[in-house]
């Protein structure tokens, strides 16, 4: 059971950066260790201040021979660690990046260690926002997603289907280039207006539900709704302003 730290995230003494210890770890000159290394240090050694808290925000210790990750934030105090066994993957290890999901909904890139590192193995991990993790299994060929039959995965299945939807004509055929020319625009032209349109209709008739179940109050409905990407009052606002002059038409 092991973390990975790097100097950004554990804050040491000037002209210091933690270093592998016999038991736990150490503080060392930055002369003796590479202060761009990843160090890893067992975590069940850490205690005060130095302890991070779990997915959930709780300041505790993982049961002993829980493997668990460790998740960047933008400090120490601001990094949290969760059971590997609570997340999977979305992506195939020959993937040229690796997505993961927790059980929460929440979502992970893993950032493998490369040469020269403490330990070789070490991987750094960090949070994706939903817009994030769905831009990177876009990009990611078919044969390397991991289909976890989630909504995030059928969107980015489906934006993959939308871009292929029209067969491109083979070189030199006039009336096919012209003929998938035209078609391409109508496609186009049918996301920015119908199928934007019908899918925020979509999203609002959620968002309405949700501000039933709280009479209508935006700041708890903001809450609920932001479990897997931030979402404001004032976009919740709008997107329930034209669902309702929708209703009226």
């Amino acid at each position: 059971m092991t973390l990975t730290v790097t100097p950004q995230l554990r804050a040491v003494p000037a002209g210091h950066v933690l270093a592998i210890a016999e038991r736990g770890f150490t503080v060392l000159p930055k002369a003796f260790v590479d202060e761009h290394e990843h160090l890893v240090v067992p975590l069940a050694e850490l205690a005060g201040d130095e302890l991070i808290a779990d997915e959930r925000g709780r300041q505790r210790l993982p049961e002993p021979g829980v493997d668990v990750v460790v998740v960047d934030g933008e400090s120490w105090a601001q990094a949290w660690w969760i059971p590997r066994a609570e997340l999977h993957t979305l992506t195939a290890e020959q993937a040229p990046v690796s997505v993961w999901a927790t059980r929460s909904g929440r979502y992970l890139r893993r950032h493998a260690g490369g040469e020269g590192l403490a330990v070789p193995a070490a991987a750094r991990w960090s949070v994706l926002e939903q817009r994030a993790a769905g831009e990177l299994l876009y990009r990611v060929d078919e044969q390397h997603l991991v289909d976890d039959g989630s909504r995030l995965m059928a969107v980015v299945r489906a934006a993959r289907a939308a871009v292929t939807a029209v067969t491109l004509p083979v070189a030199g055929d006039a009336a096919g280039e012209a003929e998938a020319f035209a078609a391409l625009a109508t496609w186009v032209e049918l996301l920015n207006q119908t199928v934007v349109a019908d899918l925020r209709r979509q999203r609002a008739g959620v968002a309405a539900r949700v501000a039933d179940q709280h009479d209508g109050d935006l700041e708890a409905v903001a809450r609920a709704l932001s479990v897997h990407r931030p979402v404001s009052q004032w976009t919740l606002k709008d997107l329930l302003r034209r669902r309702d002059t929708t209703r009226l038409a």
